[in-house]
């Protein structure tokens, strides 16, 4: 990671050094027109590559990616539920502190590392605690309110109360931990169908000309990059061929940033 920052941070200093060369003003254009067509199409620069694939293929691919959302998605409510109070939570409190540091700053653009510590610390307290109280609710409904509870559960009425407890907590935790891991892959695969249906309704040949561009393009700032790199830093080629590769990520990213 520390690598990469080097090497995004090299790359922009550079382009600012030579940003009015006609070569450089040129190449500046196409990547500025590979990103309108990113955005046009709504998806990343390292999503292209998965755009490589025939109509049937990629039909195939969407049914059961769209099927895994809905079975897990459905699975997956009951977590999402009972964290409800978490999100909204985290969400108000983290924001409002990003606005104070925001106010108190003079160097914070957006404040994203307060949002996410506040959210960070906000949850360690939170989720224990509403956790705790589910478990608790729980066992007084089982105990108490037996005509609440489904057939197959009324049993847990006769266990100990410390029992009840401890595997409603247990139960409450399994079912958060799923929804969490669903998370994680769903935003993943929500972000996948897009360059899917683009491949549905452009086929195969229109998704090989943007990889095409793409490709000469990040082939052409790494030439232009090898090119110039030595006149500002003097230690450009002592990394020998890796360090050709490194360009090359450096120019990947340029590409997607600029």
């Amino acid at each position: 990671m520390n690598q990469q920052v080097e090497l995004t941070r090299r790359f922009v200093k550079g382009y600012l050094h030579y940003k009015d060369r006609p070569d450089v003003a040129e190449l500046r254009n196409r990547v500025m027109e590979y990103n309108q067509a990113l955005k046009y199409y709504g998806i990343r620069d390292h999503q292209v590559a998965t755009m490589l694939m025939g109509r049937l293929q990629a039909l195939m691919l969407f049914l059961w990616r769209l099927l895994w959302l809905t079975v897990t998605g459905i699975a997956a409510l009951p977590g999402t539920i009972l964290n409800i109070p978490v999100f909204i939570l985290t969400s108000i409190i983290s924001k409002r502190k990003a606005r104070e540091a925001l106010a108190a700053s003079t160097v914070k653009v957006r404040a994203r590392d307060v949002i996410a510590t506040w959210k960070i610390l906000i949850a360690m307290g939170l989720i224990p605690s509403l956790y705790i109280f589910y478990s608790a609710l729980w066992t007084y409904i089982v105990r108490r309110k037996t005509y609440w509870v489904p057939e197959a559960l009324r049993p847990m009425a006769d266990w100990p109360r410390s029992l009840t407890l401890v595997i409603s907590l247990t139960a409450v935790s399994l079912i958060s931990s799923w929804a969490l891991a669903f998370g994680e892959q769903a935003i993943d695969i929500l972000k996948s169908l897009r360059p899917l249906c683009l491949t549905l309704v452009l086929g195969q040949d229109h998704s090989k000309k943007l990889i095409e561009f793409r490709d000469e393009l990040a082939s052409d700032i790494t030439e232009l990059v090898n090119a110039l790199g030595p006149k500002i830093y003097d230690e450009f080629n002592s990394n020998g061929p890796a360090h050709h590769q490194d360009s090359r990520d450096a120019a990947a990213t340029g590409s997607s940033t600029a």
